[in-house]
Order: C-alpha cells, then sequence, then structure tokens
C-alpha cells in the first residue's frame, strides 16, 4: 500500500535555496582574496610578473566591486536574482579561464577588474542574499544567519583543496598545459 503524500513531511523550497547560495558564496570567497594568494609565487616564476602588479589587480577588484555595487543593486532590482547571478557567472567565469590564454600583466588587472565589477568575488551577498530572502518571511533572520557560513566555509575547503592541488602540481608551472589537463 502507498503511502499517503500527506503522511510524509516535506522540506521547504527555500531551504534548498539557502544551500545552493551557500554553495555560490563559499564558492565566490574560495576564489577571492586569501586563497589566492597560493598562486601568487607560482604565477611570478611562471609568468614574470612581481608584487605591483598582484596588488594592482586587486586593488582594481576592490575598487571595481565597491563602485560596481551602485549598479548591481540597480540591475538586481529590475532583473532580478536570478538572472543577474546567471550573467556574472558567465562573465566571471570566462574572464578567469581567460587567465589561462592569456599573460600579460594587463590582462590579470583587467580580469580582475572584470571579476570585482559583476560583483562575483568579495560581494556574492549582493547575489545571495536576496536570492534566499524572497522565499522567507517568518524564519528569514535565521536563513540569512545560516546563509552567514557561506564564506568560512569557502575558505575552510578551499584551502585544503589548493593545497591538494598544489601538491599535485609539483611545482609544475601555472599556464603550461600540462597543468591545464592534469586540472
Amino acid at each position: 500500500m502507498a503511502k499517503n503524500p500527506k503522511d510524509s513531511p516535506r522540506i521547504y523550497y527555500g531551504w534548498v535555496i539557502v544551500v545552493a547560495m551557500i554553495f555560490i558564496g563559499a564558492t565566490s570567497a574560495a576564489v577571492a582574496g586569501p586563497i589566492f594568494g597560493f598562486f601568487i609565487e607560482p604565477m611570478q616564476n611562471d609568468l614574470g610578473f612581481d608584487n605591483t602588479v598582484f596588488g594592482l589587480a586587486n586593488t582594481g577588484r576592490m575598487l571595481a566591486a565597491a563602485f560596481g555595487g551602485l549598479f548591481i543593486g540597480k540591475l538586481l532590482d529590475k532583473h532580478g536574482p536570478r538572472v543577474m547571478l546567471a550573467v556574472a557567472g558567465t562573465v566571471s567565469a570566462l574572464a578567469i579561464m581567460s587567465l589561462g590564454f592569456f599573460h600579460p600583466a594587463w590582462w590579470l588587472i583587467g580580469v580582475f577588474v572584470i571579476t570585482g565589477l559583476v560583483g562575483v568575488q568579495g560581494q556574492a551577498p549582493f547575489y545571495t542574499g536576496p536570492s534566499m530572502a524572497k522565499w522567507f518571511i517568518r524564519k528569514r533572520a535565521k536563513a540569512l544567519g545560516i546563509l552567514s557560513m557561506a564564506a568560512p566555509l569557502g575558505l575552510i575547503i578551499g584551502f585544503p583543496v589548493v593545497q591538494w592541488i598544489s601538491a599535485t602540481l609539483d611545482g609544475a608551472p601555472v599556464g603550461s598545459p600540462w597543468v591545464q589537463r592534469r586540472l
């Protein structure tokens, strides 16, 4: 005899959204800031960049994120977080992947500025907060509290993953085709 669907507890779909937004927030935190530091020395050795290039790239990303936030908020109100998150994620992914093909210093700085401008690196709350908040009225603060663990989780998981990648590559140049095939 089949169970009555009303007898089984259903999970509120808003909690699925919270889990998805935690994944997005954790991923963007893992790609940004502290974890990128692991790649600076290998990129300096492989590409010949000095610390100034990385400092300019990070400064450009932060400035672009600060000013980009003014426009992202308006676009989120107009188009909604689903469309904007898809566009921002696609633009950022393509920009970051392009680093494997182009190696001038201005390209690295430009990619960092683009990722800051679309607001994915470091600005994931622009997208994750509104996406999640639409699903909650009574338990919104609880859901936001749970969502706040996204960035720490990204760093907690990201550091060992990057360490494993570094150990697996065993000092291979960052831009080499061997590294790209291996990953």
